[in-house]
């Protein structure tokens, strides 16, 4: 007998081109008959969704999880997300959380962050320190190496250098743009495809160097991002559809660690200071990502200021930086009838901006786009790019991860992975956690 079957909802399968009513049979943690009208009596367990589309379990590919981690887990899962991976994170602290059992039920893997003095010695270390670096990423379990130009910037020889071994060991590798020598902008952008010389790199974030810090209109320079990453097979390209940002409140000797901080503020008229954040937050400018209610949120005031001054700065923050038109640009582009970024992502986690099927039902609400090619960026094309060949899809043999959408509240209403439950109707029920090694 069949462990369970889902009956009664439509399915959006891209992979297998399928996108009608039909039945799942699920047994083991995969499944094992896709068909309309199964006999519900070889089954220990029915679920009946009628109104509702089973979609591959989504695949949120950029994440922070590192911070906070029980209460990151809580608001992913919560979001109807079934795998993510941290890009930044703390191996040792993630596999800990999964082993208390934070994790929620969800899929975990993460990329290790080449960070000066934390990672990596100094913004420019010797290219026996960066080989060790990256042998190390190995035998963690690590699925990759992320550089975070943007917030920890290094050479652009330490750039060079990473991405060629990368590129040679065939590990994975992905950029925050931007060097000691260019920020976190279209300028930078150019400057770390240059860099790549062919090699293989995924760009985090495609939108973020569109904020029109170099003088340009947002909109124009995501058509000149969009050609960029058109005209280099070796890339590839995600983005996400949040006005707000994240970055660290973090401050040393009265001055933000991360530059992109100080980039946000100097584009709000703050000084770039840590006077400068505590005046942005009293304005409304600058986010706190604080607790409440079980989760991260977004607050602003003197409540927020105080509670990034306990926390001795050092909590997140998020400012309204980024151009819509830009983004829903970017998510949307097609050259020659593929997407140009291939992924839709949120760089959520304890970020509160979890909202990946929220921004890309809303998407497909205004015909931007189709609820196929919603599911291709969020589940199909991730799976892909990490090598998950039993996750992205609804085939015979698939793991047994599965969003169900609610189309008409715009809202995940279950989620699984293997077949256990995650998620049903906003309540994290979900427990433990399974680590996704490289």
């Amino acid at each position: 007998m069949w462990d369970l079957l889902i009956t009664g909802a439509n399915l959006c399968d891209p992979a297998n081109g399928i996108e009608a009513r039909s039945d799942l049979a699920i047994e083991a943690g995969k499944i094992v008959k896709v068909a309309p009208d199964l006999d519900q009596s070889q089954a220990k367990k029915v679920i009946a969704l009628p109104g509702k589309v089973i979609v591959p379990g989504l695949i949120d590919v950029h994440v922070h999880l590192s911070t906070h981690t029980e209460l990151g887990f809580e608001m992913v899962a919560k979001a109807g997300i079934v795998t993510v991976i941290d890009f930044a994170g703390d191996g040792k602290t993630l596999k800990a959380a999964l082993a208390n059992g934070e994790g929620r039920g969800l899929n975990l893997g993460f990329l290790k962050p080449a960070v000066p003095q934390s990672t990596i010695s100094t913004v420019d270390p010797p290219e026996e320190e960066l080989e060790t670096f990256v042998e190390e990423t190995q035998r963690e379990g690590a699925l990759g190496i992320k550089m975070l130009g943007g917030h920890h910037p290094i050479s652009p020889a330490t750039v060079k250098a990473l991405i060629k071994i990368a590129a040679r060991d065939k590990v994975f590798i992905a950029s925050h743009v931007g060097t000691t020598n260019y920020g976190s902008n279209i300028e930078g952008l150019k400057e770390t495809i240059e860099l790549a010389a062919g090699n293989p790199l995924y760009i985090a974030h495609l939108q973020s160097y569109c904020r029109g810090q170099t003088g340009k209109d947002p909109s124009l320079e995501a058509i000149e991002a969009l050609e960029l990453i058109k005209s280099h097979s070796n890339l590839i390209a995600e983005s996400y559809l949040s006005p707000f940002n994240g970055t660290s409140g973090r401050c040393e000797e009265g001055i933000p660690k991360s530059h992109v901080t100080r980039t946000c503020l100097k584009f709000g008229g703050f000084p770039e200071t840590e006077e400068g954040i505590r005046q942005a937050i009293r304005a409304g400018y600058a986010h706190v990502n604080m607790p409440s209610g079980g989760e991260l949120i977004k607050a602003t005031g003197e409540k927020a200021q105080i509670y990034w001054e306990r926390q001795k700065t050092n909590t997140r923050l998020s400012f309204p930086v980024n151009s819509a038109a830009a983004a829903v640009k970017i998510a949307t582009a097609k050259n020659n009838g593929e997407f140009i970024a291939k992924v839709l992502s949120t760089d959520g986690g304890t970020i509160p901006r979890n909202t990946l099927v929220e921004d890309g039902l809303a998407l497909v609400r205004l015909g931007a786009l189709k609820l196929a090619e919603f599911v291709m960026k969020a589940a199909l094309n991730p799976a892909k790019i990490f090598g998950f060949k039993t996750k992205g899809h609804l085939g015979v043999g698939a793991d047994a991860d599965l969003t169900v959408l609610d189309l008409a509240r715009g809202k995940a209403y279950l989620s699984m992975s293997q077949g256990e439950l995650i998620m049903l109707d906003g309540v994290v029920v979900g427990r433990g956690g399974k680590f996704l090694e490289g």
